[in-house]
């Protein structure tokens, strides 16, 4: 190996490291026990995603010129070490919740193996634009990991006065719980997080399915067409029965109004698999003519009880309608 190849790989030392932990977390993250995968998801969020955009935004090394640590020198990408690592820890901490947020704009569900997918990428793209950006810095000012100064600042942190080494260690504390919130509601079991989701759609013109434009005025043979969809989390295949009924309920009063009378318009059960959605299509025909009347989606996991109600239903959905009396 010839000199020029050893000091660009020594040049390049932290961009290793960084692609090693990729790689090595990429492949054990999903294997090892929620403990240790506890520790490697707050590396993978809370340092590779800061370090990785501080690597494109600094590709210069500071010369140790600032001597005041409160004013350093950010002229042509120049980063001390300590603001290089307190960037990098504040970056981080900023990115992880955009990261969430754009998941959940894309409807991609929070999972280990996604979030994975989506620090890594954004490592690699971000590191390897850092990469170029460092290369094409002139040698003498190329920024270089001094890895030996940042062990030395680790063992300066727990010395000197005991009130600098206790402040110390409570903010490492502190940082090591912020990160570990996150990590443990990525990496634990989601089996908690079952639900099944319910909502009632139109249809408009194009096609497109809408929550909203519902018909509420129906006349005496008026009927509608509506789409019930219900959206399986629950971990497991589920079969759902949905009882559909129109309800009349008692005149105007203060408080919750009873039920006077209940009739059933139609049933349907289908088996939805875990992650999967069922939209049943289907058409509204009101029984009863009057006002104080509605339309309501009794939904259960399995079989229905004899006599089907709101109290008793897993989810339930009601629409209020007024159907005009035939003259």
């Amino acid at each position: 190996m010839t000199d020029g190849v050893r000091s660009l790989v020594a040049q390049l030392a932290d961009v290793w490291a960084v692609l090693a932990l990729l790689a090595v977390g990429n492949v054990v993250l999903l294997l090892l026990p929620t403990p240790v995968r506890l520790v490697l998801a707050a590396v993978f969020l809370f340092l590779l995603p800061g370090y990785a955009l501080t690597t494109l935004a600094f590709p210069a090394r500071s010369g140790r010129r600032a001597t005041n640590p409160f004013k350093p020198d950010l002229n042509d990408g120049v980063l001390g070490e300590g603001e290089r690592a307190a960037l990098s820890l504040g970056l981080s901490f900023a990115l992880v919740p955009l990261f969430g947020i754009a998941m959940a704009f894309a409807e991609v569900p929070l999972t280990l193996e996604n979030a994975l997918l989506a620090v890594t990428a954004f490592v690699l793209l971000v590191l390897g634009g850092g990469t170029v950006r460092r290369l094409r810095t002139p040698t003498d000012s190329r920024y270089k990991a001094p890895f030996f100064y940042w062990l030395g600042e680790g063992a300066r942190s727990f010395r000197g006065t005991k009130v600098d080494i206790v402040l110390n260690v409570a903010l490492a504390v502190v940082l090591v719980a912020a990160m570990s919130t996150f990590a443990v509601a990525l990496t634990a079991p989601q089996n908690g997080t079952t639900y099944t989701e319910a909502s009632l759609l139109t249809e408009t013109p194009d096609g497109e399915l809408v929550s909203g434009n519902y018909p509420t005025e129906f006349g005496p043979e008026g009927q509608a067409d509506l789409v019930l969809r219900l959206s399986n989390h629950e971990g497991e295949a589920v079969v759902y029965t949905v009882v559909v009924q129109i309800q009349r309920l008692e005149a105007d009063t203060e408080g919750p109004r009873e039920v006077t009378a209940r009739s059933e318009l139609f049933r349907e059960s289908q088996r939805v698999a875990d992650g999967e959605t069922w939209d049943h299509e289907h058409t509204v025909t009101p029984t009863f003519f009057g006002d104080d009347l509605r339309v309501v989606y009794l939904v259960y996991a399995g079989t229905p009880p004899e006599e089907p109600t709101t109290e008793n239903a897993y989810r339930y959905l009601s629409l209020s309608i007024d159907v005009t009396e035939p003259e």
